[in-house]
C-alpha cells in the first residue's frame, strides 16, 4: 500500500513528468463493472475533496478494494512514479519499503529484492526470487525487468510468496506492472525534460477510437544521457545510456461481455553502464609505487566514480513482445485467457580486471595484477506463455479464481573472456619490484576462452484461490499450485591455452530434470468494523530446482540445485478510518527458506570464483506499515516504514569451498537494510479563482539504514544509511494542459553506492609476497548526485 504514499494524481497521461501532482489519489482506481471491464483508469479525486477515493488493485487476479485484500501491498500510480523521477524499475525501491535493488555489471546480473530475499546468478539455468509480471505476462528472467517504464497505469508490489496465484518464481514476492488502458476518445500526452549529466527524456501517448467497438492506443519514448563519471584511461564518459521504444494496443470490444486487448511493445537500450569504481580500503608502503599510478584517480575515499579501464562497459538490451488478452464475461464470472511470446537480446561487454593497459608490470599490486582480462557476453532468449482462467463474481457465498498455465523458455548464450599476462616464469626473475612486460617478449602470452550454452525450460501448472464467507465479517482463504518443471541444458567451454587465470579448460557438460511440486495457501480474514480488516495467513513458497550454468562450470558444480522453498507467516491489519480521510496497512511476518539459492565462493580450476548453491536456511522477519491520509483539502500525505530482520540461519559452504567460506549463523543477508522509511507530501496552494495557474509543490524522502552488500560481510561492503530528497514544483494551465515542472532529485547530493564488490590483490615484492591492498568496486547509481531537471507537458 505504500507508494499510495506516491499516489497523488489523478490525469490519465503517465510518464516522466507529472501532469497533475494532486489531481486526485494516485492509488484511485476504479471497477467500471463486474467481469471484462474489472480494473479500468483510475478516476480522480478532486484536488480540494476532504475525502480519498476507493483504492481497487488486481492482486488476486481481480479487481478488488485494497483493504479487503489479505496481502501484504504496495501501489505507485505511473504519475506518483513520474513525480519521483522513477523511469526504470531499479528506482522502484525510494517509493516502497521492504524492496531494495541489487544492480550488477549488466542487466543480466541486476535483481530486485523484497524483504531481503532475491536471486542473484548470471545463470540462465536458474529463475529470480522475485517475479515480474506485465500486463498479465510473467517475465522470465529478471534482466529482462530492468527496462523503461513506458505508459503505466500503476504499480502493485505484493511482498511474500505469491506462487499459489503467480507462479513458481514469485517466492519472494511480485511486481506486477499494468499499463495504462486505451482511452475511447481522441486524446493523449506528449512531454519533455531535460537535467543534469546531459539527460533529455522525451514521451508521448496517444489514444483514438477506430469503430464504436474498436479503440487504438500508441505510446513512445526516447532518453539520453552522458553519463555520472569519466573512464580516464581515454576520456570517455560512463554511466550513460541510450533508450528508445513504444507500445502498441488495440482494443476490440465485439460485444458488451467480450473484451479483446492486443499489445506489442518494443524498447531499446544502449548504455555505457555499469562501472564498477574502485575504492581503497588500505594499502601498505611496499605497493603505493605499483598501486597508485596504475589506478589514478582512485582516492581512499568512498565517493569515487571514475574508473581507469582499457575497456569502457556497455550493456545493450532489446526486449519486445506480443500478447493478446480475451475477457469473457459469463453470468456469474470471468474466463480470461492470455496468450505470449516474449524475445530479450543482451549483450554485454567489460574490462574483466578493472584495470587500464595491462600487464604493463609483473608483480604490482594492481588489481588483476599482471593479467588484463576482457569478457563479452550475449544472451538470446525466447518466451512463450499461456494462462486460462476463471473468475467468479463477487458478493456470494463463495469467491474464486482457477485456472491452467504454460511457459516455455529457449536460452542461448555465448560468453568469451579474452586473457593477456606475463608468465609466472618472470616471477622469479624480479630483482627490484615491479617490471615492465612487453608484448610480444617472452614473459607476454595470450589466451581465450569461449563457452556456449543451451537452455531449455517447461513449467505447467494447475491453480486456484476462493474464499469462503462463514458471515459477512469472516471468511476463510485457500489455494493451492500443482506444478511440473522440466529443464534441459548444454554446455561447452573451448580454451585456446590453459594455466591462466580466469579461464579454465575445455570443458562439455549437459543435464536435465523433470519435478512435481505443490504449494498452498490458508488464510483467515475478520472485519473488526466497517472499514477495518485483520488477516492472518500460511504460504507456501516454491521456486524450482536450477543448474549453475556459467563460463567457469566445472565438473565439481554441474550438480542440481534443490528447489528453494519456504513457510512464510503475515498477520495484518488494513483500515480507511476517519470517514475514508486515512488508509493504512500494517503486517508482520516470518519466512523461513530452506535450500536457500544464493553466490558463495567456490574453488574451480584453481581460481576462487562466485557460485550459486544451496545455502542451506535463512529466516526474514519483521514489520511494515504503509498509509495515506488527507487532512486537508489540497493536502496528501503518505509514507511508509519497514524493519526487516533477514539473516543467516545455517549456512552450508559447497564442496570444494575456500578455507575462508565460513558464514556464522545470524549474519545479515545481504541488501537487506534493517530500517527503510518513506515520505511524500503534495499540496496544491489555495490560489485565488483570479490567477490563471495553479501552483503545486511537492517533496518526499526515502532513507535506509546500514545495508551490508556482501553475503561474507566485509566491513568495507556495508553502506552506511542515507537518505535522498526530492523537491519539485508545478506551474499548470486550467485542467493540467499545459504544465512547467521545475524539480530536483537528491537535493542534498548525497552520494551512495547501489553495489559494493570486495576484492584484494597481492604484491610480490623481490620474490616475497607483502601485505595485499583491499579494496571494494562500486556501482554508483545515476541518481547518487543532486539532479536539477526542467519538463514541459501538454495534454490533448
Amino acid at each position: 500500500m505504500q507508494a499510495v504514499a506516491n499516489t497523488v494524481v489523478g490525469s490519465t497521461g503517465k510518464g516522466c513528468l507529472s501532469v497533475r501532482l494532486l489531481g486526485g489519489v494516485a492509488l484511485a482506481l476504479s471497477l467500471a463493472g463486474a467481469g471484462v471491464h474489472a480494473a479500468e483508469a483510475p478516476q480522480s479525486t478532486p484536488a480540494d475533496a476532504d475525502t480519498l477515493t476507493e483504492i481497487i488493485v488486481t492482486a488476486q487476479k481481480r479487481g478488488e478494494n485494497l483493504t479487503s485484500v489479505p496481502v501484504a501491498l504496495s501501489v505507485v500510480t505511473g504519475d506518483a512514479l513520474a513525480r519521483a523521477g522513477v523511469s526504470t524499475s531499479e528506482s522502484l525501491p525510494n517509493l516502497v519499503p521492504g524492496v531494495t535493488f541489487r544492480k550488477g555489471t549488466t542487466n543480466k546480473n541486476s535483481a530486485l529484492n523484497i524483504r531481503g530475499i532475491g536471486t542473484l546468478s548470471f545463470s540462465s539455468g536458474a529463475e529470480p526470487s522475485v517475479s515480474t509480471v506485465v500486463d498479465g505476462v510473467v517475465y522470465a528472467r529478471s534482466g529482462m525487468a530492468v527496462t523503461d517504464l513506458l505508459d503505466i497505469d500503476r504499480v502493485e508490489v505484493l511482498r511474500g510468496p505469491q506462487g499459489t496465484l503467480f507462479g513458481k518464481n514469485a517466492s519472494a514476492g511480485v511486481i506486477n506492472i499494468v499499463t495504462a488502458e486505451p482511452q475511447h476518445s481522441f486524446g493523449g500526452y506528449a512531454e519533455a525534460s531535460g537535467a543534469d549529466n546531459g539527460e533529455v527524456r522525451l514521451r508521448s501517448s496517444i489514444s483514438a477510437p477506430i469503430s464504436s467497438d474498436l479503440v487504438a492506443q500508441l505510446a513512445a519514448f526516447y532518453g539520453h544521457a552522458d553519463g555520472n563519471a569519466r573512464n580516464v584511461h581515454n576520456g570517455h564518459d560512463i554511466n550513460g545510456y541510450d533508450h528508445k521504444g513504444a507500445r502498441a494496443k488495440l482494443q476490440w470490444t465485439p460485444t458488451d461481455a467480450v473484451k479483446v486487448t492486443f499489445i506489442g511493445d518494443y524498447a531499446e537500450a544502449d548504455d555505457n553502464c555499469c562501472a564498477e569504481s574502485i575504492q581503497i580500503i588500505s594499502n601498505s608502503a611496499a605497493n603505493v609505487r605499483g598501486l597508485i599510478p596504475a589506478l589514478a584517480p582512485v582516492y581512499p575515499s568512498a565517493t569515487n566514480k571514475d574508473i581507469n579501464n582499457d575497456v569502457d562497459p556497455r550493456t545493450k538490451d532489446r526486449n519486445f513482445g506480443a500478447s493478446v488478452q480475451v475477457d469473457w464475461s459469463l453470468p456469474a464470472g470471468t474466463v480470461t485467457s492470455i496468450s505470449a511470446w516474449r524475445g530479450w537480446h543482451n549483450v554485454e561487454t567489460r574490462d574483466g580486471d578493472f584495470t587500464a593497459s595491462y600487464p604493463a608490470y609483473v608483480g604490482s599490486s594492481v588489481p588483476g595484477g599482471s593479467t588484463s582480462l576482457a569478457d563479452h557476453g550475449y544472451v538470446d532468449l525466447n518466451q512463450y506463455s499461456q494462462e486460462l482462467r476463471y473468475a467468479s463474481d463477487l458478493g456470494g457465498r463463495f469467491d474464486y479464481v482457477g485456472g491452467f498455465f504454460f511457459f516455455h523458455t529457449d536460452t542461448k548464450e555465448r560468453f568469451t573472456r579474452s586473457d593477456v599476462t606475463c608468465t609466472a616464469s618472470t616471477l622469479a626473475a624480479l630483482a627490484n619490484g615491479n617490471i615492465p612486460c612487453a608484448s610480444g617478449s617472452s614473459t607476454y602470452a595470450r589466451a581465450s576462452g569461449t563457452a556456449v550454452d543451451s537452455v531449455t525450460t517447461n513449467n505447467e501448472a494447475l491453480f486456484g484461490q476462493g474464499t469462503y464467507h462463514i458471515t459477512d465479517d469472516f471468511r476463510l482463504t485457500f489455494g493451492g499450485r500443482l506444478t511440473h518443471d522440466e529443464l534441459d541444458y548444454t554446455f561447452q567451454r573451448v580454451a585456446t591455452a590453459t594455466g591462466f587465470a580466469g579461464i579454465g579448460a575445455s570443458f562439455a557438460s549437459a543435464n536435465n530434470y523433470s519435478r512435481n511440486d505443490a504449494s498452498a495457501k490458508a488464510g483467515v480474514q475478520y472485519d473488526l468494523g466497517p472499514n477495518t480488516m485483520a488477516y492472518f495467513t500460511y504460504s507456501q513458497g516454491y521456486k524450482g530446482p536450477a543448474y549453475n550454468i556459467f563460463f567457469n562450470m566445472a565438473a565439481n558444480n554441474t550438480g542440481r540445485l534443490s528447489p528453494e522453498t519456504s513457510n512464510a507467516y503475515e498477520v495484518g491489519l488494513k483500515t480507511s478510518a476517519l470517514d475514508n480521510k486515512v488508509v493504512a496497512s500494517l503486517a508482520l511476518f516470518r519466512d523461513d527458506i530452506d535450500g536457500f539459492q544464493t553466490n558463495s565462493f567456490t574453488n574451480i580450476n584453481g581460481a576462487v570464483v562466485s557460485t550459486l548453491v544451496n545455502a542451506g536456511t535463512v529466516r526474514t522477519q519483521g514489520v511494515e506499515l504503509d498509509f495515506l491520509t488527507r487532512p486537508l483539502p489540497g493536502l496528501t500525505l503518505n509514507g511508509g516504514a519497514a524493519y526487516t530482520d533477514a539473516t543467516i540461519v545455517q549456512f552450508a559452504c559447497p564442496t570444494g569451498a575456500p578455507a575462508t567460506c565460513y558464514y556464522p549463523n545470524g549474519k545479515v543477508l545481504p541488501y537487506a537494510p534493517k530500517w527503510k522509511l518513506t515520505a511524500d507530501a503534495a499540496y496544491k496552494l489555495p490560489l485565488p479563482d483570479s490567477v490563471p495557474v495553479g501552483v503545486t509543490i511537492d517533496t518526499s524522502y526515502s532513507w535506509r539504514s546500514d545495508q551490508q552488500m556482501d553475503i561474507g560481510e566485509a566491513p568495507a561492503t556495508i553502506q552506511k544509511a542515507y537518505g535522498i530528497w526530492n523537491l519539485g514544483v508545478d506551474f499548470a494551465a486550467p485542467e493540467d494542459r499545459f504544465v512547467v515542472r521545475l524539480y530536483a532529485q537528491n537535493l542534498l547530493n548525497q552520494f551512495y553506492a547501489a553495489s559494493k564488490v570486495p576484492d584484494s590483490a597481492t604484491s610480490v615484492v623481490n620474490g616475497v609476497a607483502v601485505p595485499s591492498t583491499t579494496y571494494v568496486r562500486l556501482g554508483v547509481p545515476r541518481d547518487a548526485q543532486r539532479i536539477l531537471g526542467l519538463g514541459i507537458r501538454t495534454k490533448f
